[in-house]
């Protein structure tokens, strides 16, 4: 079957450079990398699922939903802080 797809610059090079190196055409390069992708897709048995243990952080004094605004109080706190130590 003829089609036509877009390889990225650098596996079209590797590409090449491998089926000169096992003496194939291009074609057969492409197909053999092709049929052993999926070989190993197949072999390959699926992740156990991770699952991240959560942990309580007690209760907030801001509000979470907005998480840039508690960055920044508390950076502006650290700046006040900062400020009247040098006075």
């Amino acid at each position: 079957m003829r089609t036509t797809i877009t390889i990225d610059d650098d596996l079209m090079l590797a590409l090449k450079k491998r089926s000169v190196e096992k003496g194939l055409t291009l074609k057969e390069m492409i197909n053999r990398t092709l049929r052993s992708g999926f070989q190993v897709e197949d072999r390959a048995e699926p992740a156990e699922r991770y699952e991240c243990p959560e942990y309580s952080m007690g209760k907030s004094y801001f509000n979470l939903d907005k998480a840039l605004s508690v960055a920044e109080s508390l950076e502006n706190e650290e700046l006040i802080r900062k400020v009247r130590l040098k006075k």
